[in-house]
């Protein structure tokens, strides 16, 4: 959790986390990180998923705790996502 901290931001600073933190650990062999670069690329795209889904739950559960959500909004949004995300972009009519 300590070495995990700052790696989210930076494209494959998770990979050099998780090396310094599997090198200082002596029950599993540092030879390891090898079998993981072949699928960092792929373990670096579900980390940002699950940051992305894990900041909208926060943003909605915050909003929620201080009686700022409108859940109409929120359930429209919800049911057409593409075309009410696109009338926001700029030149999208909205």
């Amino acid at each position: 959790m300590i070495t995990s901290k700052g790696a989210s931001g930076i494209t494959g600073a998770g990979f050099i986390t998780l090396a310094a933190t599997l090198s200082i650990v002596p029950d599993i062999p540092i030879q390891s990180i090898a079998i993981l670069v072949g699928i960092d690329k792929f373990m670096s795209e579900c980390r940002a998923l699950t940051n992305l889904i894990g900041n909208g739950v926060a943003c909605v559960v915050i909003s929620i705790s201080e009686g700022e959500l409108d859940r109409d909004a929120l359930h429209e949004t919800m049911a057409h996502p593409l075309e009410i995300g696109e009338a926001l972009e700029p030149g999208g009519g909205g």
